[in-house]
């Protein structure tokens, strides 16, 4: 194909490639095939679209775009809706694959399809002056089946880390990413992603959607899975292997998420897990994580009234630190329950400076079954009591008993019950008044009521009543406090005493903290309630992916309903994504409307929903106008690149997602510098560092190296940046061992002046210069 020529196959013609090849001639890339259809026609009869076949090896390759289905200069017109059967073909050195953008006419399924094909990238882009952008992408799609296929850059050393290439980039489209099922033949043959930027990106503005990615494999991918904004996600049994990576699967902003049965596999580096404000009852479960700097970690608020992220059932072994919550909230604050422990596994325990739970987040009381490994005895923050065994069965068949949502319901509604009454004798509200109002001469009856409604104190009174110094002196404070023992884990209790004016001495400090070690009445049932509501959240979360692949009017109503009778706050933003993806925009607006009247926000709630309110004001709008987001106004596009500046709102978010989509904007991923823990060591003194960090040589044309002994530095972890002269890091290594030499290539890396930076801890400790020729 000459350069910048294209094939187009318009509705009602078919083009079959079966083996054979299409190249570019005399040098330049061509611009690919672009197959048309009708968006407003159904793919039943096939006539209604184009259709392109590629099979039996067919070859496409040295273009921009292989193939577009649609209109690549409009994404948003009616020419959407034409189908592509790919299986068995090879798409080499094309800047783009394979792109399908918006169509859904009356079924949850795409006709399209991607199996048993290779998706692949040579360092002919680089010689060119390009880099691929990725193999697949898909937006607003129904559910396109891809399974069997290799993706791999060939060549990762030829391209800077960010310009590898993305294996899958998906925004508001419904995907299987699963094995084919070939026989007679090989069997199974799974996803294979190697050598990528990101292997998998998917991301939502508020659709409800399918996300399935079951039984493939990553390999060595910068990072490997990305989900933002998503609900409902199906992560399981996969396998992420990796020499280097910040995250093997990192989620923000998505609930309701299924992590089971995955194998994260490191090199004393990366991330098995990361996941960033998705407050809600969420669980990780049932999954291994091996060698990694950090097993799971966690950011932000993933926390819910009641409970929170679940860590459960999951085996860790020789990872630097198992579990790390960064900062408060954090994750639920009780990990299993009495009657059914946590079922995580911790090798080795507490060896070579290993953390099992470093916990920067509230406190966490944690349930564990006897057996050294099951208990994570070096941690930080942490509060461990016996528990029954978890069996830890797998959930991987999705299959809901009849009735156990129903059952779970009115054991909730039991424990509440049971709660209320037990909690400050039935009245909270009037006990906390009874605090407040009170006069100094009547300490001696204050402390007597309060120790009759004890040990079952809420954290409301508890404070008040550290509060009235002019009332209760220090030692009738310590009485009550010392007699209900979730003082000693309450944040909000802590802090008040730290608050008050008079600081209560020590050792009475000390003899509250003793509360540490056992739980009263009222937080056994509280552990209970978080367990009973996570299963069944679990469950409803799992009712609601399996009603998503059917787009009949029993279903719709079915999710409907469902959505309608939660009283929650994340449900109703669900209900009205959903609202918005039938395109019932008055309902839509009406219940986002509601929402300050029907609940009770908290000041983070309520500035949540005020960022919403200017996502969904754009939202509206375009929907109303039947317009996409390529058809923002500068005005629109304006606010939604302010509300992109904020990644810890789910408005900011889900705009980057906006922005992901119709500028190609890469934000990366918002993870911040972590400081390590209180068992890691200090930052040494760079005024008096000995020769144990050097670059040589100073001009370096194919390579460059880079020594670093961390023994000496007297640090266990450090990692060097190399950013260009506008100080964007272009390349990270993390470092872990006493003592590193390492061999940099400068392929990736043009002609100029660079910044070879060690830091540890967050903080710069020293940085060197060197000149690729």
């Amino acid at each position: 194909m000459y350069p910048e020529s294209k094939i187009t196959v318009n509705p009602g013609a078919k083009l079959i490639i079966d083996g054979g090849t299409l190249t570019n001639k005399c040098g330049g890339m061509w611009q690919g095939i672009v197959v048309k259809g009708n968006k407003y026609q159904s793919q039943f009869p096939e006539s209604n679209q184009g259709v392109l076949e590629i099979k039996n090896g067919g070859l496409v390759e040295h273009a921009r775009r292989a193939v577009y289905v649609g209109n690549p200069d409009a994404p948003w017109d009616n020419t959407a809706g034409g189908i592509v059967k790919i299986s068995g073909a090879v798409f080499r050195d094309n800047i783009a694959c394979v792109e399908i953008p918006s169509y859904r006419n009356g079924s949850a399924n795409n006709r399209s399809y991607i199996v048993n094909s290779t998706f692949e990238t040579t360092d002919f882009l680089a010689s060119v002056g390009e880099h691929p952008w990725a193999f697949i992408s898909l937006w607003n799609v129904g559910i396109i089946n891809i399974n069997g296929n290799t993706f791999i850059n060939q060549n990762p050393d030829s391209y800077a880390f960010n310009e590898r290439g993305k294996g899958l980039k998906s925004s508001d489209a419904d995907f299987y990413l699963k094995p084919l099922l070939t026989f007679p033949g090989p069997g199974l043959i799974k996803n294979h992603f190697e050598n990528l930027y990101k292997a998998v990106e998917t991301e939502n503005t508020g659709l409800l959607s399918v996300c399935d990615i079951d039984n493939n494999e990553f390999e060595n991918n910068y990072y490997s899975v990305y989900i933002n904004s998503v609900d409902n996600a199906n992560i399981v049994s996969n396998t992420f292997n990796a020499d280097w990576q910040y995250a093997e699967l990192y989620l923000t902003q998505s609930n309701g998420f299924h992590i089971e049965n995955n194998d994260f596999n490191g090199q004393a580096d990366g991330y098995g897990i990361w996941i960033s404000n998705s407050p809600g009852e969420n669980e990780i479960y049932r999954n291994r994580f091996n060698n990694n700097e950090y097993g799971i970690i966690t950011m932000y608020d993933n926390t819910s009234i009641t409970g929170g992220l679940q860590l459960l059932c999951n085996t860790f072994t020789d990872n630097l630190q198992h579990i790390r919550v960064i900062n408060p909230p954090g994750i639920s604050n009780n990990q299993g329950s009495e009657s059914l422990s946590a079922g995580n596994q911790f090798y080795p325990e507490c060896s070579n400076g290993t953390s099992d739970i470093d916990n920067g987040g509230n406190q966490i009381n944690y349930f564990a079954e006897r057996g050294l490994e099951y208990e994570p005895l070096c941690n930080t923050n942490v509060n461990i009591f016996k528990a029954e065994h978890n069996t830890c069965p797998s959930k991987l068949n999705n299959q809901i008993p009849p009735g156990q949502i129903t059952t779970l319901s009115d054991s909730i509604n039991t424990v509440k019950t049971e709660l209320a009454i037990v909690t400050d004798g039935g009245d909270t509200e009037g006990t906390t008044e009874d605090v407040e109002n009170a006069e100094p001469d009547e300490a001696l009856k204050l402390r007597n009521t309060l120790l009759e409604k004890s040990p079952n104190l809420s954290d409301t009174v508890m404070v008040s009543s550290t509060s009235v110094e002019d009332v209760l002196p220090s030692i009738m404070v310590k009485q009550v406090l010392a007699s209900n023992p979730g003082a000693a884990k309450s944040d909000h209790v802590q802090n008040a005493l730290d608050n008050r004016q008079n600081q209560l001495p020590q050792y009475m400090r000390d003899e509250i903290n003793l509360g540490k070690d056992s739980l009263s009445h009222k937080e056994k049932l509280e552990s209970k309630l978080s367990a009973f509501k996570n299963k069944r959240e679990n469950l409803i979360n799992r009712k609601i992916t399996r009603l998503l692949l059917d787009t009949t009017e029993q279903s719709l109503d079915t999710i409907e309903n469902l959505l309608s009778s939660e009283n929650s706050l994340h449900r109703v933003y669900q209900l009205v994504n959903f609202y918005i993806s039938q395109n019932r925009i008055q309902n839509a607006q009406t219940l986002f409307a509601d929402i300050p009247q029907n609940f009770d926000l908290s000041n983070t709630q309520q500035t949540e929903y005020e960022k919403n309110a200017q996502f969904y004001t754009v939202k509206f709008a375009l929907k109303n106008a039947e317009k996409s987001w390529f058809e923002m106004s500068n005005e629109q596009k304006l606010l939604i690149h302010t509300l992109a500046d904020d990644s810890t709102t789910n408005a900011g978010m889900q705009a980057r997602a906006v922005l992901s989509l119709i500028e190609n904007k890469d934000y990366g991923y918002p993870i911040p510098d972590i400081e390590e823990g209180g068992n890691k060591n200090a930052n040494p003194d760079p005024e008096n560092l000995p020769e144990t960090f050097s670059v040589y040589p100073e001009t370096a044309k194919d390579y460059f190296f880079v020594n670093c002994n961390l023994k000496e530095l007297k640090m266990k972890y450090a990692k060097i940046q190399i950013l260009d002269a506008k100080g964007s890091v272009i390349q990270e290594i993390k470092l872990n061992k006493a003592e590193n030499h390492i061999k940099i290539s400068t392929a990736s890396l043009k002609s100029g002046m660079y910044s070879v930076c060690l830091k540890s801890n967050g903080n710069v400790i020293e940085t060197k210069t060197i000149v690729v020729k």
